[in-house]
C-alpha cells in the first residue's frame, strides 16, 4: 500500500500515476493509480497549479508523484514530484508507520495533531544544506516545528531501510528495516 489515511478521510497518496483526458478542463476527473488504487479524482482550484507542475515532470521527466487530498478522500489538493532516482519523501513516513506506529502517532500528538497521517498530509520538503553539504530534507510544520529526514550518517536517505528521522528533538532510526 503506498498511501497514508487519516482518521479524517485525508490520503496522501505517493508514487501516484496520472492519467489526464485529452483537453483537459481543470474539472473533469483524472485517474489515479498507485499500488492499490485506480480511481477518478477531481483537483480543487488551489491544487492544479501543484497538480499541473507534478504532472508535467512526470510525463516529461519521469518523476514520482505524491497527491494530497482533501477529506473525501477524491479531491486532490496539493501535489509534488521527485526524481525518478530518489525516493519520495513520504514514502519513507510511511515506512517509518508501518515499522514505529506507537512512535509516530505520539510524535504527532505532541504536536498537537491527532494521527501521523494528518501531521504528514501535505508536507513539503526541502534540502537541509550546511555551505554545498547535504544535510537531509526538512518539512515545517504549521505550529512551526521542523521535520527532518535523513540517512543514518547525515545526507540525504537512500534506503527504506536505513534513515532517521527527527521531531521536536525526539529521533526515530529505521535500521535495517526495524527501529534501533
Amino acid at each position: 500500500m503506498n498511501e497514508l489515511v487519516s482518521p479524517t478521510g485525508r490520503r496522501t497518496i505517493i508514487n501516484a500515476l496520472l492519467t489526464l483526458p485529452q483537453d483537459w478542463n481543470w474539472q473533469a476527473p483524472v485517474q489515479v493509480r498507485a499500488a492499490d488504487l485506480d480511481v477518478a479524482m477531481t483537483v480543487a482550484p488551489e491544487g492544479i497549479p501543484p497538480f499541473l507542475a507534478a504532472n508535467h515532470c512526470q510525463s516529461c521527466l519521469g518523476y514520482r508523484v505524491t497527491l494530497h487530498t482533501d477529506e473525501t478522500g477524491l479531491r486532490i489538493v496539493e501535489a509534488s514530484s521527485t526524481p525518478a532516482d530518489r525516493l519520495e519523501p513520504h514514502a519513507y513516513l510511511l515506512q517509518a508507520y508501518h515499522v514505529a506506529p506507537q512512535w509516530c502517532d505520539a510524535a504527532a500528538r505532541g504536536a498537537g495533531v491527532p494521527s501521523w497521517a494528518d501531521l504528514v498530509h501535505g508536507l513539503k520538503f526541502k534540502p537541509r544544506m550546511d555551505l554545498t553539504r547535504h544535510l537531509g530534507l526538512y518539512a515545517t510544520l504549521p505550529r512551526f516545528d521542523i521535520l527532518t529526514l535523513s540517512g543514518l550518517h547525515g545526507g540525504l536517505p537512500s534506503s527504506l531501510v536505513n534513515f532517521h528521522i527527527a521531531l521536536n528533538r525526539q529521533g526515530l532510526t529505521i535500521r535495517d528495516g526495524r527501529a534501533a
